[in-house]
């Protein structure tokens, strides 16, 4: 994750922040992933795309674990999949994650 960081010359504040999630999803990966494959219904994680596992993961350890208000953050995992992810992402995404929220 730091050599990534570096190649695109992110510092400072945003550097900090970056490395904050990912330590924090690395820290408690198992938490989120239990926390998601609870919320699966008829998909295996494991077959998750790379796009929807990561941004799941990044997602719902924000929803879990830090101050934030989840509507925000189901939102911008939504828009990351429209970008990023499948037709079907974003719906799948807000679905999983909407669900996660209300667990919590």
């Amino acid at each position: 994750a730091l050599i990534l960081l570096e190649e695109k010359k992110i510092r400072n504040k945003q550097k900090d922040f970056a490395l904050g999630l990912y330590e924090g999803v690395m820290a408690n990966i198992e938490v989120c992933d239990k926390a998601i494959i609870k919320h699966l219904k008829d998909w295996d994680f494991e077959r998750l795309g790379a796009i929807e596992r990561a941004t799941l993961r990044l997602a719902g350890y924000e929803i879990l674990f830090r101050d934030l208000d989840s509507a925000v953050v189901i939102n911008e995992a939504v828009e990351i999949t429209k970008a990023f992810g499948t037709e079907q992402s974003p719906k799948f995404i807000n679905g999983v994650l909407d669900a996660i929220s209300k667990d919590k």
